[in-house]
């Protein structure tokens, strides 16, 4: 694992390392945080954007489908605690970069492919978080890549990486992940037992450690439904705060299912510092403004 400022520069730093000329494409989807996009374009190649599948991740489909022979990489974004299988990704000349800045757990489960190169968030909002920080990890050492994190291109040696402070914290997440991630499963247990499965139904419920619980629901606005949850004292967010394709001015029509998902998403609680009481104002909560 080689350390970097954070996630987003782990990012970059993995394309720096591909030598990755103006015209290499890159794909990544439309339904992401804004900071993986100026990762690409900072890295001197050109982004391109997908539409998602039925809800929140890419498919093949909508991958392949934008593949042209400058096509170099596919960033492929794993939300929420879940996990896409890298082996249905895979494209002949074409590296693939899993983002698990949301599901490092799927590094423990046995035979599963984890594309050419894995990114890593610590940010004081991730999974694993360490006050800051990030890192990737090289799966394939076939391809021809320059590490800078290993050489003196920085001029020291983790080139402004992760504090110890940063490290300490992060190796004291490790200890207690296990813990961390039963309280998650259990609190997203009683959440599945208590909201109605409509809007549930498309969480998947094995092969996810719950970092996120978003809901599907089309009835009222996010905004609207905001201000009912901030009115008691909860706050709920969007899966993604906004679409990518519409900061360059893009049309949604090209991108329907990642409309349909920001439109229709809404992620509710489930630190697992949740108590009991907690846990019923929101499902209360989510029963009654839904």
């Amino acid at each position: 694992m080689h350390f970097t400022q954070s996630g987003t520069h782990a990012l970059h730093w993995i394309l720096k390392g591909l030598s990755l000329s103006p015209q290499d494409k890159v794909i990544l989807p439309t339904y992401v945080c804004r900071s993986l996009y100026l990762a690409v374009v900072n890295a001197g190649c050109k982004p391109i954007l997908c539409d998602i599948g039925t809800y929140w991740h890419v498919s093949p489909e909508t991958v392949k489908s934008k593949v042209s022979k400058n096509t170099k990489v596919v960033v492929l974004v794993n939300l929420f605690g879940t996990f896409l299988d890298c082996s249905q990704f895979r494209i002949p000349g074409v590296v693939l970069i899993n983002d698990l800045c949301q599901s490092c757990d799927v590094l423990s489960v046995p035979d599963r492919e984890h594309g050419d190169f894995i990114l890593y968030s610590f940010g004081p909002t991730k999974l694993l978080h360490a006050g800051g920080g990030g890192a990737f990890s090289i799966c394939n050492t076939e391809i021809k890549f320059r590490n800078y994190i290993e050489e003196d291109f920085f001029g020291y040696r983790f080139g402004g990486c992760p504090s110890h402070l940063n490290l300490t914290i992060l190796k004291e997440q490790f200890l207690y992940y296990e813990d961390i991630k039963q309280r998650r499963q259990e609190i997203a247990e009683r959440y599945f037992n208590c909201i109605p499965s409509e809007y549930t139904k498309f969480i998947e419920k094995t092969g996810n450690v719950f970092f996120r619980f978003p809901l599907i629901q089309n009835k009222k606005s996010f905004e609207s439904l905001c201000r009912g949850f901030f009115e008691r004292a909860i706050v709920v967010r969007r899966g993604v705060d906004r679409l990518i394709h519409r900061l360059l001015g893009y049309p949604d029509v090209l991108y329907p299912n990642a409309v349909r998902a920001f439109n229709g998403s809404i992620s509710i609680p489930i630190y697992p510092s949740l108590t009991l009481v907690d846990q019923n104002k929101v499902i209360e909560a989510v029963n009654l403004l839904l």
